[in-house]
């Protein structure tokens, strides 16, 4: 299931979520530390209802795929959910430079490629994303990830890229990484 992978990501645990049932984890994320610091997150999801919204899909979005409405300190906050939102207005905050320290953009399952194929996402990816990259504004100190929440192949193989200044452009690495690690990456990032 996705969810696990999510709650990982931004909690550097399961917490005892093993499946895409809603659940109210009272237990420390990345927000908290993200504004412990004094810094500001926001999730920019496809389809986001609004207004804390815990309807499990609509359309083609996915509720278990925005773990921050796991956490009872936001979902029952509406100052802190008030931090997730529809994706609209993600182009528009990036190119003026209005992003917040941590953003988390979660496409539906059409553009996430899970209903529609990789290819359909690859497509997605570039009409979404290619613009902002070219765009010195949005470029200058962001780190700039692409995940997906699971894999296909035998071994679970999941495609990650980063894109950054401080980057090595085209490095790769066989080593094997999991949401941990990327949650790593992203404290190490943000001085967390």
């Amino acid at each position: 299931p996705s969810q696990p992978n999510y709650v990982a990501l931004v909690a550097g645990d399961l917490l005892g979520v093993t499946d895409n049932d809603r659940h109210v984890i009272d237990a420390r994320h990345l927000g908290d530390l993200v504004e412990a610091k004094g810094l500001d997150w926001h999730v920019y999801a496809e389809g986001f209802p609004g207004d804390c919204s815990q309807v499990a899909t609509r359309g083609e979005y996915a509720r278990r795929h925005v773990p921050f409405l796991s956490f009872g300190n936001v979902a029952d906050d509406p100052q802190r959910c008030a931090k997730i939102t529809d994706a609209a207005g993600f182009s528009a905050d990036a190119l003026a430079g209005r992003l917040p320290a941590f953003s988390l953009y979660v496409p539906d399952n059409s553009s996430n490629g899970h209903d529609t194929g990789v290819e359909a996402a690859s497509r997605w990816l570039e009409r979404t994303f290619e613009p902002l990259l070219a765009s010195p504004t949005f470029r200058q100190g962001t780190l700039f990830i692409v995940t997906f929440d699971e894999g296909t192949a035998a071994d679970n193989r999941v495609f990650t890229v980063l894109l950054g200044e401080h980057v090595k452009a085209g490095a790769v690495s066989d080593r094997p990484y999991t949401p941990y690690s990327l949650l790593r990456t992203i404290e190490a990032a943000l001085g967390l």
